[in-house]
């Protein structure tokens, strides 16, 4: 229950992180694609424990029936497009940065935090396949499945540090000496200084479009 409720609080701040960046229409958007998918993935649920306790009939060889599993992968393929379009947008954001010069270290902690993103966000879409996946009858993943569990656990927790700001209050010699940029604690208000500036580059003409309002 704590894994999950760790994985809903760093997905509300990666959805938090891009609000701060893109405009209005996108925002909305993107909101509806995270809370398109918590629906599906909470009716994937229900499935699967009514399936378990026996108050719906199983599908073959006992295993998932055939709108479980397509709920299941229905919820994996629109996590992947929230991510993209996250990802998408912090990418845009830090180049439109980049290339202006003057907030170029804003540009460069943005693409730390786009990275880590497609990180974390992508072992989670890997290891959601594999929980579809396994309930295809004769389909053995369960050693794949413990490796990229291992692995997803890992880029959240990185993921969540670095989105947090915490990465950048914890005094490791190591870690300054990578000369990361991590930006400072003040995470979210980096991101509305960076959203404003590339913005305001965007229509001043100093570079090419922010990002459209659709794709």
């Amino acid at each position: 229950m704590s894994e999950t409720v760790g994985y809903i609080l760093l997905q509300l701040m990666i959805l938090r992180k891009t609000e701060a960046l893109c405009e209005d229409e996108r925002s909305m958007l993107i909101r509806s694609r995270l809370m398109l998918f918590g629906l599906l993935w909470a009716f994937w649920s229900a499935l699967f424990v009514l399936r378990i306790l026996g108050i719906i009939s199983a599908g073959y060889n006992h295993n998932a029936t055939v709108l479980e599993t397509c709920v299941g992968a229905a919820a994996v393929l629109v996590f992947l497009d929230f991510t993209v379009k996250c990802v998408g947008v912090m990418r845009k954001c830090s180049n439109v940065l980049g290339a202006t010069g003057s907030v170029d270290e804003l540009g460069h902690t943005l693409r730390t935090h786009y990275q880590a993103t497609a990180m974390a966000s992508g072992a989670s879409v890997v290891q959601m396949a594999l929980l579809v996946i396994s309930q295809i009858p004769y389909v053995e993943v369960s050693y794949s499945f413990v490796v990229v569990h291992i692995l997803d656990i890992a880029c959240n927790i990185l993921c969540a540090v670095c989105l947090s700001g915490l990465a950048s209050e914890l005094d490791w010699p190591t870690l300054k000496a990578s000369q990361i940029p991590l930006g400072n604690a003040d995470v979210l208000g980096e991101f509305t200084k960076a959203g404003t500036a590339a913005k305001t580059a965007s229509e001043y003409g100093t570079v090419g479009q922010l990002m459209s309002a659709r794709e």
